[in-house]
């Protein structure tokens, strides 16, 4: 409720006319728990209510990297702090049929990940988040990454319960 308030206070204040995609996530930071060094989301590059688009800009010296490259739990995050932020920046820029103040993860099943001898360790990372089915306060997902030549690295169906 607290970030639906706010939602309102800036739209009220013409906040909301400032705002273009692609959008920062420094600029969402305050409306989620996640601080650096662990936000690893980039920019929100789009979105729509069924459809989330991110991106990733890889750092040599962040925590989602180990000495073999990036790690396969480090796709879930990617995935989920990408929702988190699309889900914010929609509730910021629209009128959505999907209001989220609080999400939990509570799932994730079919997850695959390319081999880490294969994955990059420059570039950006694209990360495609599609709805699938919304059973309030369940949300089901799919959740893709890609390297810069549209490869898919990664993909997952996961679950949030939402307050």
């Amino acid at each position: 409720m607290r970030v639906l308030k706010l939602i309102a206070r800036l739209v009220k204040n013409g906040w909301r006319d400032k705002l273009k995609l692609p959008l920062s996530t420094t600029e969402l930071l305050e409306y989620l728990p996640h601080k650096p060094p662990m936000v690893w989301i980039d920019e929100v590059v789009e979105f729509s209510d069924s459809q989330i688009v991110c991106s990733v800009s890889l750092k040599s010296d962040a925590h989602y990297f180990s000495h073999e490259g990036i790690r396969p739990s480090s796709f879930i995050e990617f995935m989920a702090q990408g929702y988190a932020f699309g889900s914010i920046a929609r509730n910021l820029f629209q009128s959505s049929t999907q209001k989220v103040s609080k999400a939990f993860l509570v799932g994730v099943t079919q997850a695959k990940f390319e081999e880490p001898s294969k994955l990059p360790r420059t570039g950006t990372l694209e990360v495609k988040l599609e709805t699938e089915r919304t059973m309030l306060p369940i949300i089901l997902f799919k959740g893709m990454v890609f390297d810069e030549n549209d490869r898919l690295l990664a993909e997952a169906r996961l679950k949030v319960y939402t307050d």
